[in-house]
C-alpha cells in the first residue's frame, strides 16, 4: 500500500513538472472517488457543516464532463440567514512542491442550475492565512449545463506560495432564499500557462447559450415537432409582416420541416437517417432563431413600457423551462382563476425578465367579494423548480443523460433569475365551502431586492355550484411512510392523508400495515391489539378520507399472531400457518365492521410470477371470507386469479394505452368485466412520471376516460419512494418514484401531483354535469338537451380505449378549455333551475 502511495506522489510530481514546462494542467481532483473528499455516510453521502444548509455529495456516472465520475451537489437551504455548504479534501496535502512554480490558475468545471449562488474557492498559504475566492466573471451561478471556471493564483498579490488548497464553497444567493438545488462539478486543476499565453483572459467555457441556458438538444422527431408547433402558435401573422427576418426564418423552417416529414414515411436507410439528423439539427437551430427573434419582440415592447421584467400565464400543462420567453401578445394584464366552493384550484404564472433580478417574491393581497373578503391565505403560491431529472425513455427521446425538467413545487423566497430567462410559479386557490358565488377581486405584489416593485390584477370567481364526486368511482395512492427523521409519525401520516384528501384521494393502499398491529397473550390466548389501527383510522377519517382500506398484505400481522400463537414461524404450505392466516382474517373482518371503519381488503400479491404456488393464499383467503386484493399487468395470466379477488388492479398502461405489444386493452377488458359483476376493478398508475407526458398520464388516467371507464378505482403508485436514502438523490440511474417529496416543513408537492387532483377535478365537473342534467330533464327539457349536446362534445374529446391518443389531440389549453365549458353548462342549469 506504502509503495503505491508513493508511485502515485512520483507520477503526481512528474505530471506537475510537465505541465510546468509545457503549459499544461494538471488534475488536482476528478470528483471520482468519494473517499477523497471524506464522504463517509454509509450511503456515500455527507451532510453541509453550515447551520441551515442541508446537502448530499454523490459520485455520478450520468453526464460527466471528464472521466469516468463527477461530484453531485444536492442542497438544500432553509432559513432567512447567509447558508452555505462547505467540500473539503480529505487529505489536505500541500500543492505543488515548495520548489515548484506556482499555478497561474485554478480551473473547475460546473455545471449550474440558474440559483444565482456562488461558488469560492479557499487556500492557506505558506503564512497561514485563509484566501477565499471567486471565480471572475461567474460570480453568480445564472447558467445551466457544463461551464469552464477559472480563477487566479499565482498573481493574487500577497498569497505566499507554496499554498495548500482547502474547500470548495457554495453559498446562497440572498440571506432570504430558501431552497434546493443540484450542481455538479468536475475536473478540478491547476494550470500553468506557457509564457505566449500570460495575457490570456480567464477562460468561461461551455455548453451555455444565449445568458448560460442550455436548451434541450436532443433531436427527437416528436420533441421537434411540438417545439415548432409551440413557434408558430407564437408567431403571428402581423409579426412576419413587420420584420423580414422573422419571415424569412419561418419560410425556411416550414420547407424543412416539409421535407422531414416526407423523410419519414420513407424506409429507413443509413443515408436516410443521416439526411434527417442533419434536417432535425437545422430545423432545431431555426426554431431557436425564431424564438429568440420573438424574445428580443417582447424585451422591446417591454422597455417601451418602462418594464423591467414581465408577467406572463399559460395552461398548466405547458412545459415552462428557465429558456422559455413570451410572445409580445402574451404579457398578462391580470390573472382570471375560476372555480367552485370547496375547490383546489391551480394557475400558472411566469416572470420572464429582461435583468437579472435578485430575492424575487411573489404574494397576493386579501380578495374582496360581492359578500365577504377571502384571506390571502386563500392564494398559495409556490416556485417551481427546474431541475435535472432522469426521465423515462419514452419520455426522453434520444439522450440517456438527465435532462431540465419543471417538477418541484417549493415554498421558496428570495429566489434569483438570469438575465432574460423564465421563472413560473404555481398557484393554488382554495375556496373556502361556503363561499358565496361572485367575483373576488385582490392583486398579486411582484416585488424584488433589486427591480422596482410591480403588481396584478388578480379575479376569483365562484360558480354558484359544489362539485359532485361519482358515489362508484374512487380514487387512492400506494402509501409507504418514510422512516427519516418526522416520516411514519402519527403528525406526518395524518399530514400525508390530508394531503391525499385535498388532492382528490379517497383512500390507500398501505403498504406498512404491520407497524400498526401487536400481539398480545400466547397460544391459544393469542390475539391481536388493534390500538395502533385504531389511532391510523382515526386520522384517516380525520383527514376526510373514506375507504375502502387495503392493506399489502394482512401477511405482517399473521406472522406476529403466529409467533405468538405456535412460537415458531411458518409458510402458507403449512397447515397450522394457514389456520393462524383464517384467525387473523375473521379478527380484522370482526374488529373493522364493529367499530364501522371502511371495508377492509387484504391485497394478496402484486404480480405474482407463479400462480400454482401462490393458490394456497388465495384459497384460504376465500375460505376465510376475506375480502382480496390483487394486481398483475398480464392479461390473461391474471385471469387465473380473479375468481379468487373482490378487488383487481390491471396496469394503467394495459387499460388505457391501447398497446398492441400486450397481451390485452380496454377493448379485451370491456369483455371480461361482465364476467365478474361483483368485482370491484381498480388502475394502477404511475403518478410520478415527470415532464408534460407525465402530467398528461396522471391528468387523464385519473379523470374523464377514467371515469368514462368500466374501472372503479385508480390507484397512484406511489405517494413518495426513494431508490436510496436520500430522495432528492436521482442519479443513480433510475428515478426516485416520489410524486411528492419529503421536507421537514412538510410535503413538497410536484407538478405531477397537481395533474391527478386537476384530472381528478376534470372528472368531478363532469359527473355534475351528468347529474345536472337529469335533474333538469323534467322541468327544463330545453336546457338540458343543450347541456347535454355539450356533455357529448366534451365526452367525445376524451378516449377512454386510448390514453396516448387522447394526449396526441389535446393541447395543453385543450385541457382548461374543455372544463371551463362545462363549468359554463353547469351555471347555466343552476341558474336556470
Amino acid at each position: 500500500m506504502r509503495f503505491l502511495v508513493g508511485l502515485m506522489i512520483v507520477l503526481a510530481m512528474a505530471a506537475s513538472a510537465d505541465a510546468q514546462a509545457t503549459g499544461k494542467s494538471v488534475l488536482l481532483n476528478g470528483f471520482e472517488d468519494a473517499k477523497a473528499w471524506g464522504i463517509t455516510h454509509k450511503q456515500r453521502m455527507v451532510w453541509g457543516n453550515t447551520e441551515g444548509a442541508r446537502a448530499a455529495l454523490t459520485v455520478s456516472i450520468l453526464n460527466v464532463k471528464e472521466g469516468r465520475g463527477c461530484a453531485e451537489l444536492g442542497y438544500e437551504f432553509v432559513t432567512d440567514q447567509r447558508d452555505g455548504v462547505q467540500i473539503s479534501l480529505r487529505e489536505h496535502r500541500t500543492f505543488p512542491d515548495k520548489d515548484a512554480k506556482p499555478p497561474d490558475r485554478i480551473g473547475l468545471w460546473a455545471y449550474g442550475d440558474l440559483s444565482g449562488h456562488t461558488i469560492r474557492y479557499r487556500f492557506t498559504d505558506d503564512k497561514g492565512k485563509l484566501w477565499e475566492m471567486t471565480f471572475p466573471g461567474a460570480e453568480t451561478i445564472d447558467w445551466t449545463g457544463w461551464r469552464y471556471l477559472e480563477g487566479p493564483l499565482a498573481s493574487v498579490e500577497g498569497l505566499a506560495w507554496p499554498a495548500r488548497f482547502g474547500s470548495l464553497d457554495i453559498t446562497d444567493s440572498h440571506p432570504s432564499f430558501r431552497g434546493r438545488g443540484t450542481i455538479k462539478l468536475d475536473g478540478l486543476s491547476y494550470c500553468w500557462l506557457a509564457e505566449a499565453e500570460r495575457d490570456r483572459p480567464l477562460a468561461q467555457a461551455g455548453d451555455c447559450v444565449g445568458e448560460g441556458i442550455v436548451r434541450a438538444t436532443a433531436v427527437n422527431f416528436e420533441t421537434l415537432q411540438a417545439r415548432l408547433a409551440d413557434v408558430k402558435a407564437r408567431l403571428k401573422p402581423e409579426q412576419t409582416r413587420e420584420h423580414g427576418d422573422l419571415r424569412a426564418l419561418a419560410a425556411e423552417a416550414a420547407t424543412c420541416e416539409e421535407r422531414l416529414v416526407a423523410l419519414k414515411k420513407q424506409h429507413a436507410t443509413p443515408e436516410l437517417m443521416r439526411e434527417q439528423g442533419k434536417l432535425g439539427c437545422g430545423l432545431l437551430a431555426l426554431a431557436t432563431r425564431i424564438e429568440d427573434g420573438l424574445t428580443d419582440l417582447t424585451l422591446r415592447l417591454a422597455k417601451a413600457r418602462e418594464q423591467r421584467f414581465v408577467i406572463f400565464s399559460r395552461p398548466l400543462m405547458a412545459e415552462i423551462l428557465p429558456d422559455t420567453a413570451p410572445g409580445a401578445d402574451e404579457i398578462a394584464a391580470e390573472l382570471r382563476i375560476a372555480a367552485t366552493p370547496g375547490e383546489f384550484r391551480a394557475a400558472s404564472l411566469s416572470v420572464f425578465t429582461a435583468e437579472r433580478i435578485e430575492g424575487l417574491h411573489l404574494s397576493a393581497t386579501d380578495l374582496r367579494g360581492p359578500q365577504r373578503t377571502l384571506p390571502a391565505s386563500t392564494l398559495a403560491i409556490r416556485a417551481v423548480k427546474v431541475w435535472p431529472q432522469q426521465r423515462l425513455a419514452s419520455q426522453r427521446g434520444d439522450t440517456v443523460d438527465p435532462v431540465m425538467t419543471p417538477e418541484l413545487l417549493e415554498d421558496a423566497n428570495g429566489i434569483f433569475v438570469p438575465a432574460r430567462s423564465t421563472q413560473q410559479f404555481w398557484l393554488v386557490a382554495r375556496v373556502p365551502d361556503d363561499a358565496p358565488p361572485g367575483p373576488y377581486e385582490g392583486k398579486l405584489l411582484i416585488k424584488s431586492h433589486n427591480l422596482k416593485a410591480d403588481e396584478l390584477p388578480l379575479t376569483l370567481t365562484v360558480h354558484p355550484f359544489k362539485l359532485k364526486r361519482h358515489p362508484d368511482k374512487f380514487r387512492g395512492m400506494f402509501y409507504h411512510p418514510m422512516s427519516a427523521g418526522a416520516r411514519g409519525s402519527p403528525a406526518s401520516r395524518l399530514a400525508d392523508f390530508k394531503d391525499m384528501a385535498e388532492h382528490g384521494m379517497d383512500t390507500v393502499i398501505d403498504q406498512n400495515p404491520h407497524d400498526y398491529f401487536r400481539a398480545e397473550g400466547k397460544g391459544e390466548t393469542a390475539r391481536l391489539d388493534f390500538n395502533g389501527v385504531a389511532k391510523v383510522m382515526a386520522e384517516f377519517k380525520d383527514a376526510g378520507l373514506r375507504g375502502p382500506v387495503v392493506l399489502f398484505p394482512f401477511r405482517g400481522a399473521v406472522s406476529l399472531y403466529h409467533g405468538a400463537r405456535t412460537g415458531g414461524a411458518g409458510t402458507i404450505y403449512d397447515a397450522e400457518y394457514r389456520e393462524s392466516y383464517t384467525r387473523v382474517v375473521r379478527m380484522i373482518e370482526e374488529r373493522f365492521a364493529a367499530e364501522k371503519w371502511p371495508v377492509p381488503y387484504d391485497y394478496t400479491f402484486d404480480e405474482p410470477p407463479d400462480f400454482e404456488k401462490c393458490r394456497p393464499f388465495f384459497e384460504t383467503l376465500r375460505a376465510a371470507k376475506a375480502h382480496v386484493a390483487a394486481s398483475d399487468f398480464r392479461f390473461q395470466f391474471s385471469q387465473k386469479m380473479i375468481p379468487y379477488c373482490d378487488l383487481f388492479i390491471y396496469s394503467g398502461g394495459l387499460l388505457f394505452e391501447n398497446n398492441p405489444n400486450r397481451d390485452g386493452n380496454m377493448k379485451a377488458f370491456l369483455e371480461l368485466a361482465p364476467r365478474f359483476p361483483r368485482m370491484l376493478w381498480g388502475s394502477y398508475v404511475q403518478t410520478w412520471y415527470d415532464g408534460p407526458y407525465g402530467w398528461q398520464w396522471a391528468r387523464l388516467t385519473f379523470g374523464v376516460p377514467f371515469l368514462k371507464s368500466p374501472v372503479h378505482s385508480a390507484w397512484g403508485h406511489i405517494y413518495m419512494a426513494p431508490l436510496s436514502s436520500d430522495p432528492f438523490w436521482d442519479f443513480g440511474g433510475h428515478k426516485a418514484a416520489m410524486t411528492v417529496y419529503p421536507s421537514p416543513a412538510g410535503s413538497i408537492p410536484t407538478i405531477q401531483w397537481e395533474m391527478v387532483r386537476e384530472g381528478a377535478n376534470d372528472a368531478h365537473y363532469v359527473y355534475t354535469l351528468q347529474a345536472a342534467i337529469e335533474e333538469s330533464r323534467k322541468t327544463k327539457p330545453e336546457a338540458a338537451a343543450k347541456a347535454e349536446r355539450v356533455l357529448k362534445e366534451v365526452l367525445s374529446r376524451y378516449n377512454e380505449l386510448d390514453a396516448r391518443e387522447t394526449m396526441q389531440r389535446l393541447t395543453p389549453g385543450d385541457y382548461e378549455a374543455l372544463r371551463a365549458k362545462v363549468a359554463e353548462a353547469i351555471v347555466t342549469l343552476v341558474e336556470v333551475r
